[in-house]
């Protein structure tokens, strides 16, 4: 072989590796800088309260952020769905805000797929694999399935250094049988709060979770035509005794049909809409 064709040879291997090299550390760049664009706009906030409609339900989350291994971590301390206080143990505290806390971690098991658009906005795509292996943020399921997470596929807005879109796929085992689910999260709506940017609607739609929750689509089918019909009966009432029954019902109905993915019946969808976040003014109530 000439000088000439090793030298391109040579070149050709040093630009791949280059290249590899190049991806594989631009992952981990990216979740860094997604983590401290974070921490920069948490910078002096010390608590903050969360009010949102999930599911035709008002959510009230409180949130404190404490300092762990050197950087600050929010964790949520008090929650209420209609009213009623829930449980905040286990997979309670999972939320969006301890993703940040697991990007040194997340960062190892990173890969970089390129560049696309969510929303209109440029995003950094990031793959992390071999989920199984982290105490990544749960994904709903059902409390009788085993779920076993294995990969998450991440949309990191290219200016704004947020997530625009998460798409976590998994699977889930019930009674012996094994279904794959992907859930496919869409943050949007960002909006400064005390220097936060924080997603006034986030929306959930989970790929799959029928099947492992023992609902055929032919299941799917009926409790749709059930809720079409209930609407029609509904319709046909009188209009006092019509909105005496859309206000009684409002709350299941809407559940429904988040759950059953709206008109469309693509998938099962939960929306989470924030009516308000309250910065620095402590627990709900004062205590």
């Amino acid at each position: 072989m000439s000088t000439t064709p090793r030298v391109l040879v040579s070149s050709i291997a040093l630009t791949l590796t280059l290249a590899v090299g190049a991806a594989a550390q631009s992952a981990a760049d990216i979740l860094t800088r997604t983590l401290e664009a974070y921490e920069h706009r948490m910078d002096g906030i010390d608590n903050y309260t969360l009010v949102q409609d999930v599911m035709g339900m008002e959510s009230v989350m409180y949130f404190e952020k404490e300092v762990t291994g050197g950087r600050p971590v929010v964790h949520l301390k008090r929650m209420t769905v209609g009213g009623r206080s829930m449980s905040t143990a286990g997979d309670a505290e999972k939320g969006w805000d301890q993703f940040y806390a697991m990007v040194p971690e997340l960062a190892s098991h990173a890969h970089y797929l390129g560049r696309e658009e969510v929303h209109g906005f440029p995003v950094h795509v990031v793959e992390v694999r071999d989920l199984q292996d982290l105490d990544f943020i749960d994904v709903p399921h059902p409390e009788d399935a085993d779920f076993r997470l294995e990969t998450a596929k991440l949309f990191i807005d290219a200016d704004q250094w947020v997530m625009r879109r998460a798409e976590i796929a998994g699977q889930v085992t019930t009674n012996g049988q094994h279904h794959d689910v992907t859930s496919v999260t869409d943050l949007t709506d960002y909006r400064e709060v005390h220097g936060m940017l924080y997603p006034f609607l986030v929306t959930v739609q989970m790929q799959g979770l029928g099947a492992a929750m023992g609902m055929s689509d032919a299941d799917m089918a009926e409790a749709r035509k059930q809720l079409d019909e209930m609407k029609q009966q509904m319709e046909r009432m009188p209009e006092a005794q019509r909105a005496m029954m859309e206000q009684m019902l409002r709350q299941q109905t809407a559940a429904m049909e988040q759950m059953l993915g709206g008109e469309g019946g693509n998938g099962m969808t939960v929306e989470m809409r924030v009516k308000r976040v309250d910065v620095n003014s402590g627990p709900p109530g004062g205590n």
